[in-house]
């Protein structure tokens, strides 16, 4: 796929060692996590492209994280500020995701 591609706009990959873990958009936007716990994403860090802020994609970032959150069973601490934030906006997310203390 081409930089032009709309497709590579969105194609989100993720990468996850014992260790920690990162869903990105190439080297256009990414989310980080650390895992304290083989069942705990530390979520750590959120970042987009300034050129590509207001477009979405840190939002998709963030649903393509809480859709594995969910499917692999694992609680979320939301230490990254946006993430924080959209715990905020989305109370379902945070009662079903958000890690306990």
């Amino acid at each position: 796929m081409s930089q032009n591609d709309p497709q590579s706009q969105t194609a989100i990959t993720h990468h996850e060692t014992e260790s920690d873990g990162r869903f990105g958009l190439g080297e256009k936007a990414e989310l980080t996590y650390r895992r304290p716990r083989p069942d705990v994403m530390d979520v750590d860090h959120t970042w987009t492209d300034p050129a590509l802020r207001g477009q979405g994609i840190a939002h998709q970032l963030y649903r393509a994280m809480t859709e594995f959150a969910r499917s692999h069973d694992r609680k979320v601490i939301p230490s990254c500020p946006y993430v924080a934030r959209m715990f905020e906006r989305h109370p379902e997310d945070a009662k079903d995701l958000q890690a306990p203390g």
